[in-house]
C-alpha cells in the first residue's frame, strides 16, 4: 500500500501516518509539504502511481521560511482541489481524499473539481477519526480494484 499525503502539518501528518500504518502494515507512506513541491513531482509520482492520494486543503504554497508566496485566487485554501485536478490532468485511474477541516459549504469554488468525478475524489471531514480514515481509505481503493 503506498500513500502519497500533502499535508503541512507535522503532528496531524503523523496521526494519519500511524493510523494508516496500524491498518495497512505494508504502508509506505510519502508526506509532501507544500503545494509547489506537489507539483514539480506529480509527473515522476505518477510513474509508478500511489494507491491513493490524501490531500489537505490548505497548504502553503511553499515553505514560510523561503519567502516565496504563489496562490490563486482562493491562495492556501484551495490547494487542495488546485492538487487534485493536477493529478487529473495526468491520470484519472488514481483515487484522490481530499481530507479538510474547512465545512463543505463554506466556499463552493473552493470545491470546484472540474471534470474530476465523485469516482475518483472522495471530499472528507477532517475530525481526526482514524477508523473513518482507514474505511475511506479502503473505499476508494476498492472502487479502483488496487490493493
Amino acid at each position: 500500500m503506498r500513500i502519497i499525503h500533502l499535508e503541512d502539518d507535522y503532528p496531524h501528518s503523523e496521526l494519519v501516518r500511524r493510523g494508516l500504518g496500524n491498518a495497512f502494515p505494508d504502508l509506505t507512506y510519502l508526506r509532501i509539504l507544500t503545494e509547489s513541491e506537489f507539483n514539480e513531482k506529480i509527473a515522476s509520482l505518477l510513474i509508478e502511481p500511489p494507491d491513493i492520494f490524501l490531500l489537505d486543503m490548505m497548504v502553503g504554497w511553499a515553505d514560510p521560511t523561503s519567502g516565496i508566496s504563489r496562490h490563486g485566487e482562493w491562495g492556501f485554501m484551495s490547494a487542495g482541489t488546485r492538487a487534485a485536478k493536477l493529478i487529473g490532468q495526468h491520470s484519472s485511474d488514481v483515487p484522490i481524499i481530499i481530507y479538510t477541516a474547512l465545512a463543505a459549504d463554506s466556499e463552493e469554488d473552493q470545491f470546484d473539481l472540474g471534470e474530476l468525478t465523485h469516482r475518483q475524489v472522495m471530499l472528507m471531514h477532517k475530525d481526526f477519526d482514524m477508523d473513518k480514515l482507514v474505511k475511506s481509505v479502503r473505499l476508494m481503493i476498492k472502487r479502483f480494484q488496487r490493493v
